[in-house]
């Protein structure tokens, strides 16, 4: 599926879009292409642990016709809503950051989140598990009785 590797990707950041749920086909995308998107690892958390999800768009003519005109609503909703001060700060940010990016926008994100993925992974290998600190308390506690043992043992010698 190398021929992923050369189109534009749709970008998203935090929840999957409403609009993705009701079928990958309708909007540009193959079910294919988001299972190959997601075994490839381009479904990441990125530095403040948000989802982000980046699939390759197979169907411009269709996506732009669909998604890409509710993205394109949503995006001037949005700047029109950070321009309102009047607005709580809630309302004027929007909960999902979803763009169309290109190819080499793509591999810089997939870059990055995989180095942080893989970052991540290094430091909870490192990280002792509740079974790695209960079998090294276990093994204090035996240390500790053998060495009790052995006082005992030494005090009963030197005592007779």
């Amino acid at each position: 599926m190398t021929d992923h590797l050369n189109c534009s990707w749709l970008y998203i950041e935090g929840d999957l879009p409403d609009w993705l749920a009701s079928g990958y086909e309708e909007v540009g995308f193959t079910r294919a292409g988001i299972a190959w998107a997601v075994q490839q690892r381009y479904q990441l958390e990125n530095a403040d642990r948000v989802m982000v999800s980046i699939f390759p768009i197979e169907d411009m003519e269709r996506f732009q016709a669909t998604a890409g005109q509710l993205l394109a609503q949503q995006g001037a909703a949005a700047a029109a809503a950070a321009e309102d001060t009047a607005l709580p700060p809630w309302h004027r940010v929007s909960a999902t950051n979803c763009r169309v990016i290109t190819q080499e926008e793509c591999d810089a994100i997939h870059t990055r989140l995989l180095a942080l993925d893989a970052r991540r992974r290094e430091e909870t290998a490192a990280t002792p598990t509740e079974e790695d600190i209960f079998r090294a308390e276990q093994l204090l506690l035996l240390t500790e009785l053998c060495n009790g043992v052995a006082e005992l043992k030494n005090g009963q010698k030197t005592g007779n």
